[in-house]
């Protein structure tokens, strides 16, 4: 029955899985419904069983699902000790560049980083921070074999894979949350909005949330760095749209506050040149990443 089944076929099924919803995993996967639901049901005929009950809002594993899955998960970590163990007494060496951005570098990555030295410790990585245009072209370019963006990039030549869903929220000072339960968003006409630049997709994000609502803030801020964009927030100089791994801290804290809004999500992802032969040290990165986030 493997042997019949298509790799982003089995991925998007694991998609569908892990949100319970297929709008939902759709948009982490970066294609239209149709299409996964197409993969789903491609899966179901090989399989011959339905693998979702579709409820009104969401789905949920039949129990021929959760069999399917118990075992792909087996076959998933079988993959990863099938790597290990071609790679036993064979050192991988080589340097790879990963442009990447810096929030999540700093949020994400050192876990990631720990595996990766441990198990690949003759390989040398060269983190370069950008934005998602700085990172596709490095990667077209070949400046880097690797990237990681936050969200499936719209052109040509790039292959994605996702790798996590992140949680955006607003996030303000104390007090501007209270002016926030008193007035709602008419507190917040003329704020200061803060971000990375033109250039980043949340400040993108951003823009376009608060155009939704009517609100065209005349006052932006550009700032280089996750801390001094905290630091200002906190003395209540702006607000800003952030993923919430970079400022639970904060909020746990009592130091910063989040806006009580519908739930906004990117879906970040690795990408490498469409057509490229990775270096093996390249390619074992990349299967590190993935394999550990999706194991998250």
């Amino acid at each position: 029955m493997l042997d019949k089944l298509d790799g982003r076929q089995i991925a998007t099924v694991w998609a569908v899985a892990q949100a319970r919803n297929i709008s939902q995993a759709a948009e982490q996967l970066g294609y239209v419904q149709s299409t996964v639901t197409s993969h789903v049901q491609s899966v179901e005929k090989i399989v011959g069983h339905a693998l979702f009950h579709r409820l009104p809002r969401g789905v949920e594993l039949t129990e021929a699902g959760a069999i399917f899955m118990k075992y792909i998960e087996r076959w998933q970590q079988l993959n990863s000790e099938l790597s290990e163990e071609l790679l036993e007494g064979h050192q991988l060496v080589g340097e790879v560049a990963i442009s990447i951005l810096e929030s999540f570098c700093t949020t994400r990555m050192p876990a990631m980083l720990k595996s990766i030295f441990r198990k690949r410790p003759g390989i040398k990585l060269q983190l370069i921070p950008g934005f998602m245009d700085d990172t596709c072209h490095r990667v077209l370019q070949g400046e880097c074999e690797l990237g990681i963006v936050p969200c499936r990039p719209q052109m040509e030549g790039v292959e994605f894979v996702p790798l996590v869903r992140e949680r955006m929220v607003w996030v303000v000072s104390v007090d501007m949350r209270s002016q926030w339960d008193k007035q709602g968003w008419e507190a917040f006409e003329t704020v200061r909005v803060i971000g990375f630049g033109p250039q980043c997709a949340y400040q993108t994000m951003a823009f376009e949330l608060l155009q939704e609502r009517g609100l065209n803030p005349i006052q932006y801020s550009t700032f280089h760095s996750m801390e001094m964009m905290k630091q200002t927030i906190k003395l209540g100089l702006g607000m800003a749209l952030l993923p919430y791994s970079a400022v639970w801290e904060e909020v746990e804290q009592g130091d910063l506050e989040c806006l009580p809004l519908r739930e906004q999500y990117l879906t970040h992802g690795l990408i490498w040149k469409q057509g490229d032969d990775l270096s093996p040290a390249a390619i074992s990165i990349r299967d590190i990443l993935v394999n550990r986030f999706m194991t998250d």
